[in-house]
């Protein structure tokens, strides 16, 4: 763990699947997870923030792969919500109150990547309502033809970065593109030049 950031495994098979979860579940770094046949470096790197304290971490490393990436890779980030209303009056749509809904999404998203200093104008931001995360997530990951996800694992301390959430879990187990499970701030950029076959 002293020199290590980052653990890259390869995923093809259910089998190799399950092992993947395993390590990012149990790893204290993050987990890269490739299936098989990709080629590396991304192109879209697409970054899912629930909001939390993982999500600085999350935009941190996407935006490494995106900037270590020759020529620089686009920079998404997608917030999911789920749409809770369940009963409207004559007076107010479904539709009127999904698009408010979105619009709030979509502000806390933009103010979110401000505290974290980082310029909205150089993402391009998402928002998805869905009752199950991981397939709203999957969704938006074709639809904007992403080929990176990156989703911030738990933790500030040694205990609690080895655990992650039952969303990360599921994403893991299906993503169709590789995965990026984080855990810790990253310190071994040259380590990403190498991955990703660029120059600094």
């Amino acid at each position: 763990e002293g020199t290590c950031d980052l653990v890259v495994i390869a995923m093809g098979n259910e089998s190799e699947r399950h092992l993947a979860e395993r390590l990012a579940r149990n790893s204290p770094v993050g987990v890269l997870a490739l299936p098989t046949g990709v080629t590396p470096p991304p192109r879209r790197v697409l970054a899912s923030l629930d909001l939390s304290d993982p999500s600085p971490l999350a935009l941190e490393w996407a935006e490494a792969f995106t900037t270590l990436a020759n020529p620089p890779a686009e920079k998404l980030c997608l917030h999911v919500q789920r749409f809770a209303f369940k009963s409207f009056s004559s007076a107010v749509t479904r539709e009127t109150l999904e698009k408010a809904h979105r619009l709030a999404a979509g502000r806390h998203l933009n103010n979110f990547l401000t505290q974290n200093e980082r310029r909205p104008s150089d993402w391009e931001l998402l928002v998805a309502d869905g009752e199950f995360p991981a397939t709203a997530i999957l969704g938006e990951v074709v639809r904007a033809k992403a080929d990176l996800l990156v989703v911030g694992g738990y933790g500030k301390n040694a205990f609690s970065s080895m655990l992650i959430g039952s969303t990360t879990a599921e994403l893991v187990r299906r993503s169709p593109i590789p995965i990026l499970v984080v855990k810790r701030r990253n310190k071994s950029l040259e380590f990403l030049r190498k991955l990703l076959g660029t120059r600094g």
